[in-house]
């Protein structure tokens, strides 16, 4: 019963617990490798980072638009033993003269964003108080350990009402959550396509990454984002000379060059080759 009684602090002090939140953290990162295959590139860019205790978005911004978002993986270590929530991604805009209109859609859509990831948190928290549930439910009737006496009728009785109520109060709030999930989606839908409409197809976009980590406590974290982009492609290229004395001609390894968009250098990996280079701003 000692227990049982322990499950049920555990249960009480997680329904009871909050989570801390830290303001957007814009990312600083560069890229630190990239392979290069027939028709896509994979672009792996790194950061170091402070973080606060709680959870803390992390912005990654101004990344190629033609980025995959299938494709986005995160990984990281470091002293704030951080645990990673999700990664989402959305497209922003550039080249384009707001209105009052397209600022108020976009406040809205933020907003909505917003209460889609508060549902999210909310049904991670009731998904560990069911299976607190399940634990305490498995204990009550459970042989009982040495020298700890079985609940009586009355206790017990009273125990399976408990976990009654609170599976059922559980089911009823993670329905109400599925419903307010899916009305929140379709209102992103729409305000969605009605910022389309009005952004018109000219303008130029680029992507923006959000990565949502909870560090139980400060500390740094080394964030490694890699993802995708299409449309990348590698050739070799040889330099065969031949020597003015009686020998064999020289032979330099072959090299690999870009296709268009390159800009500054950056030693990539590639089937066959050792030197690519490739714009920073992948």
């Amino acid at each position: 019963m000692s227990s049982f009684k322990s499950l049920l602090a555990s249960f009480a002090v997680l329904a009871a617990s909050g989570l801390a939140w830290a303001a957007p953290a814009p990312v600083n990162s560069s890229i630190s490798a990239v392979t290069v295959y027939t028709d896509r590139a994979v672009v792996t860019r790194t950061a170091t980072l402070e973080l606060p205790g709680g959870i803390t978005e992390l912005v990654f911004a101004n990344l190629p638009e033609a980025l995959n978002e299938r494709s986005l993986q995160v990984s990281g270590k470091g002293t704030a033993q951080a645990l990673i929530l999700d990664v989402t991604a959305r497209q922003t805009y550039v080249d384009f003269t707001p209105n009052a209109r397209v600022k108020e859609l976009e406040d809205t859509l933020r907003g909505l964003q917003k209460q889609v990831r508060g549902i999210d948190d909310r049904a991670g928290v009731l998904q560990a108080q069911n299976a607190m549930l399940d634990r305490m439910e498995a204990a009550l009737f459970a042989p009982p350990a040495k020298d700890v006496p079985r609940p009586d009728l009355t206790q017990f009785t009273n125990s399976l009402s408990y976990l009654s109520e609170q599976k059922t109060r559980l089911i009823a709030e993670r329905t109400a959550l599925d419903e307010q999930r899916e009305e929140l989606q379709n209102q992103l839908g729409a305000a969605q396509n009605q910022l389309s409409e009005l952004r018109g197809s000219g303008g130029r976009s680029y992507k923006t990454v959000t990565v949502r980590v909870s560090a139980p406590q400060p500390g740094n974290l080394a964030l490694a984002l890699s993802y995708t982009v299409p449309g990348a492609s590698w050739s070799p290229s040889y330099d065969a000379r031949v020597l003015s004395s009686p020998m064999l001609p020289s032979w330099r390894h072959p090299t690999v060059r870009p296709k268009p968009r390159c800009g500054s250098s950056l030693p990539v990996t590639a089937p066959g080759c050792r030197n690519l280079s490739i714009s920073s701003s992948a």
